[in-house]
């Protein structure tokens, strides 16, 4: 798998790492959040850490568990 994270954007999407044989792919999967994502995307144990924003006032931390 390979994350797709966007400062300043309000899109994750994760890709199968392999490609899809394609110019172009769609992701895995994605999530729209509520404001911007602030910070360098950390994984531990299995779970992706990212920090943002909550429609820019409030801090907000997204964390997803990764299935292999």
């Amino acid at each position: 798998m390979v994350l797709s994270i966007a400062h300043n954007n309000t899109r994750i999407a994760a890709y199968d790492a392999t490609g899809c044989g394609q110019s172009s792919c769609e992701p895995i999967w994605f999530i729209v959040t509520q404001g911007s994502i602030v910070n360098t995307p950390v994984i531990v144990n299995g779970r992706l850490h990212v920090s943002g924003s909550n429609f820019g006032f409030t801090p907000q931390v997204y964390v997803f568990h990764l299935v292999g």
